[in-house]
């Protein structure tokens, strides 16, 4: 449906990876450094959930009703000192690894054109740190991230940079950010800078002839966030401050639209952000609810960022019901063109 549109192409996180990062709990389990006892439970739920079109729908309404942020599901053992711990593979890499090879099949037979890139999202360290305590995250921090830009450096080694496009996936971050979780650093307006500082660090160890990208996400469990923003207002300073920060090109920024939200208002504080003409900008503010209703998003988001960007949705397709990604898709083809856009 998207045929050339489409300049970066992800895998789906498919397999153990269905349910975004929740799999590296299990990873996690593996390690005789933690205590996780939950996670026996997770390899089978993410199977089930993969192939049953019911499980999904009850998670995905099971986690959209919870606030279940900041609960440790995994912790340090008693008398594990942080620098014996040995964090082993992560199961990024390989699975990118997989992944490419058919992507490149597909590739060289015409399937995907050749301009189009292949897109890792991995998520920020703090994601999986919030598995942890608030203590425990402290002194892990460290040994997640290094070992997260590990993995990230086994996908550059292995597949081309002319094919290889990183995405940092940043969620629990505006969690934290608006007081619904709490984070390693203490308040939310503690946690503001030491989460600018994360993000740009993971974001200048990329290397600049691989493409780079921020999804700035405020959750998508059962199509709910974890709060309602009242605006853009800390999606545009996190925007702000990986701009100012990251030395390398950043490709393109995602920021979400609540479906409710046809007013400029919400869009104004991103409007402020000094975004470089060579960034893509990609709105998510295609929903399944009414033509008019996306026409009304697209229209005030043209009207007020004052700037050409693509369309996508809130956040990506990973929550969304097999039977309903045909429509989404057809959105992006319906809107892109008329509106001159380029879908995500």
């Amino acid at each position: 449906m998207l045929g050339s549109h489409l300049r970066r192409l992800p895998d789906g996180e498919t397999g153990e990876r269905t349910y975004w990062m929740v799999f590296q709990l299990a990873v996690l389990a593996d390690n005789p450094a933690f205590h996780a006892p939950l996670a026996r439970i997770v390899r089978p739920f993410l199977r089930i959930y993969a192939r049953s079109p019911l499980v999904r729908r009850i998670a995905n309404s099971a986690m959209g009703g919870s606030q279940a942020g900041g609960t440790a599901l995994a912790r340090i053992k008693p008398g594990v000192r942080v620098e014996d711990i040995r964090l082993g593979p992560l199961g990024y890499a390989a699975a990118a690894r997989q992944s490419y090879a058919q992507f490149s099949r597909l590739k060289k037979d015409g399937v995907i054109p050749q301009s189009t890139r292949f897109q890792v999202a991995l998520p920020t360290p703090l994601a999986v740190l919030d598995f942890f305590s608030r203590a425990d995250q402290a002194r892990l921090g460290p040994l997640y991230e290094e070992r997260m830009l590990d993995e990230m450096r086994e996908i550059v080694a292995a597949i081309p940079a002319q094919d290889l496009a990183i995405q940092w996936d940043t969620a629990v971050e505006f969690a934290m950010l608006e007081g619904i979780w709490p984070s390693p650093f203490g308040t939310p307006e503690q946690a503001r800078e030491p989460i600018v500082d994360l993000l740009v660090r993971i974001g200048n160890a990329v290397p600049s002839d691989v493409e780079l990208g921020y999804h700035l996400c405020y959750g998508d469990a059962a199509h709910k966030h974890f709060v309602e923003p009242a605006d853009t207002s800390q999606l545009a300073f996190i925007a702000r401050g990986i701009l100012r920060g990251v030395a390398r090109p950043v490709n393109w920024l995602h920021f979400p639209v609540p479906r409710q939200r046809t007013d400029a208002a919400y869009f104004e504080p991103m409007r402020a952000v000094d975004i470089p003409s060579a960034t893509e900008l990609y709105v998510g503010l295609l929903h399944l609810d009414s033509a008019a209703n996306n026409q009304a998003r697209i229209a005030t988001a043209q009207r007020t960022l004052e700037r050409t960007f693509g369309v996508a949705t809130e956040c990506g397709l990973g929550r969304s019901m097999p039977d309903t990604v045909p429509a989404l898709l057809r959105l992006h083809t319906d809107f892109a063109a008329p509106a001159n856009v380029t879908p995500v």
